[in-house]
């Protein structure tokens, strides 16, 4: 009984998760459109290196959303949680999240460096891209900490497979 309310609890937020991914992929598109806008205070001068640098980080924002929802789908449809799959999976996570800032802020300074100062229209172009303050990289360091722990779990669960 308890396996079968765990994989519906694991199947609900599994739902919920989905659910949350297409809502704030709509938001983040709805707030593109709304700042590549010209009539309000923030005007975004969209070149090569702004989109590079975004098409970057929503590459790493998708991966992660990806790896989460397979797990999350492994997990809903039966499978043991601790296994070397989720293990792997929050591994990816982990340095992904890692890496993320610090990416950011190097492509955002290589973009600045061979951009900034520019004139367009009249107007001098600089780039400004938001940090987390390192939050993210935080979160990464948090998330390879529980794949150490899944991958002790996953130990356990191969010895308790093997004693029964």
């Amino acid at each position: 009984m308890e396996l079968e309310q765990f994989q519906a609890r694991s199947r609900r937020l599994f739902i919920a998760a989905v659910v949350a991914v297409l809502l704030v992929l709509a938001h983040v598109l709805l707030d593109q459109i709304r700042l590549a806008a010209k009539g309000g205070q923030v005007e975004i001068h969209w070149d090569a290196g702004v989109i590079a640098v975004t098409l970057a980080m929503n590459v790493i924002v998708i991966a992660v959303i990806v790896l989460c929802l397979r797990m999350l789908r492994e997990i809903s449809g039966g499978a043991a949680p601790f296994s070397m799959s989720n293990v792997k999976r929050l591994r990816a996570i982990g340095w992904l999240l890692v890496t993320f800032e610090p990416l950011q802020q190097g492509l955002t300074y290589l973009v600045w460096l061979i951009r900034s100062g520019r004139v367009q229209d009249g107007e001098t172009v600089t780039y400004f891209f938001q940090s987390m303050g390192g939050r993210i990289l935080l979160t990464g360091l948090v998330v390879l900490g529980l794949a150490l722990a899944f991958e002790y779990g996953a130990q356990l669960q191969k010895l308790s497979d093997e004693t029964l």
